[in-house]
């Protein structure tokens, strides 16, 4: 599936495709860092992937490259799972379409803030807006100044201790008291022992957190938790959903027949259906 040549994880482009897996809504610190590259950044730590043939490469200090594996999610293989859901023709399509596709196992306190800064927010602004939180709040490393280096996403205590108009001057508007309450409670309370928690309850008790609904929760089970029975419902899933139904139910209600219909691998369809849909067949919706 992987292996580590010359200081690199190089990984078939099938397990790990780079465009299906940066483009599919999960991830905002990712930019463009020229010659077919990606820069992404997670946490305090930095890798940079392309593509060369038929292999996928991430180039990153030598300390971090088992943090990389396990964030890239390299060592599970996704055909039992994919193989379990082909069941229909678009399945198949997604599938195919967005082979090498894998969820991002993130750090939780970052997927929690990141997703509250996306609400009712495009990508370009959400990007921004996390980058100036990082350059305010984060540590340095290297020389950000000189183009040298970046900015780590701050620790939830230094986020709390900010408060609400720091937010609001980095441009983080009505979410700015979301959150700052999000940043005080995970400051005092921790995320990693909701990991105990079962599916539903782990969504609710993250839907308490100011400014988490019941997409942002799922996003956060999926993407923080590698929780796979949740299907986020978002603005591609309601297009999908009314072409391949002709109906148009509540969110809760898609949510329900969707996980229903795809069980435990729900947040691996979702992602599929996802990107293959904007990419391709929603193209002309």
């Amino acid at each position: 599936m992987f292996g580590v040549e010359n200081g690199k994880i190089a990984a078939a482009k099938k397990d790990l495709n780079l465009r299906a897996t940066l483009e599919c809504g999960q991830v905002f610190r990712f930019t463009d860092a020229g010659n077919g590259r990606r820069e992404l950044i997670s946490g305090g730590r930095r890798c940079v992937l392309w593509e060369d043939g038929n292999k996928t490469l991430i180039g990153a200090e030598k300390d971090d490259i088992p943090y990389f594996i396990n964030y890239f999610d390299l060592e599970q293989s996704y055909d039992p799972m994919i193989k379990e859901l082909e069941d229909s023709p678009l399945m198949k399509a997604a599938a195919a379409f967005g082979r090498g596709l894998k969820i991002l196992r993130q750090d939780r306190f970052e997927t929690l803030i990141s997703f509250i800064v996306s609400t009712n927010n495009n990508i370009g602004r959400i990007k921004g807006i996390i980058e100036r939180i990082c350059a305010a709040l984060g540590r340095p490393r290297g020389k950000p100044e000189t183009g040298a280096g970046f900015y780590g996403f701050p620790d939830p205590e230094t986020m709390a201790r900010a408060g609400e108009k720091l937010y609001r001057e980095l441009g983080c508007g009505y979410r700015s008291p979301w959150i700052a309450r999000a940043a005080e409670k995970a400051a005092v309370s921790g995320l990693d022992a909701l990991a105990r928690l079962p599916t539903g309850e782990l969504t609710g008790v993250l839907q308490s957190f100011a400014g988490v609904g019941p997409k942002a929760a799922d996003c956060i089970a999926l993407f923080a938790y590698a929780r796979y029975d949740v299907f986020p419902v978002d603005t591609w899933v309601k297009k999908l959903y009314r072409d391949l139904f002709n109906a148009v139910p509540s969110a809760g209600l898609m949510r329900k027949n969707l996980t229903a219909r795809f069980g435990r691998f729900s947040g691996i369809a979702q992602q599929l259906l996802f990107y293959y849909y904007r990419e391709r067949a929603g193209a002309a919706v």
